[in-house]
C-alpha cells in the first residue's frame, strides 16, 4: 500500500493503473484497503495529495503529514 500511495502522489497514473500495478485485481477492493490504511479513498487522496489544491478545502498540513511519500517535505507546498 505504501507503493500505491507513492504512485498516487508522485505520478499521473490513474487509480485503476495504480491498483493493477500494485498487484490488486479488483479496484473496489483496492479502494477499500487503501481507505482503511490511509483514511481516504485513492481518488480523494489524489485530490488532497501532498500538494495544494483548489478543488476543495485542504486539511491543515499537520493532518497531511502521514500522507507524504517517504522523505517528502510538505513545508514547501503549504502556506
Amino acid at each position: 500500500m505504501v507503493k500505491a500511495k507513492e504512485l498516487l502522489a508522485e505520478t499521473a497514473l490513474s487509480a485503476t493503473d495504480v491498483c493493477f500495478s500494485t498487484g490488486f485485481e479488483n479496484i473496489a477492493h483496492f479502494s477499500k484497503v487503501f481507505k482503511e490504511r490511509f483514511g481516504l479513498p485513492p481518488s480523494e487522496f489524489r485530490q488532497h495529495g501532498v500538494f495544494c489544491s483548489n478543488r476543495r478545502p485542504r486539511p491543515p498540513c499537520s493532518q497531511l503529514e502521514h500522507f507524504a511519500p517517504s522523505g517528502a517535505s510538505l513545508s514547501s507546498s503549504c502556506p
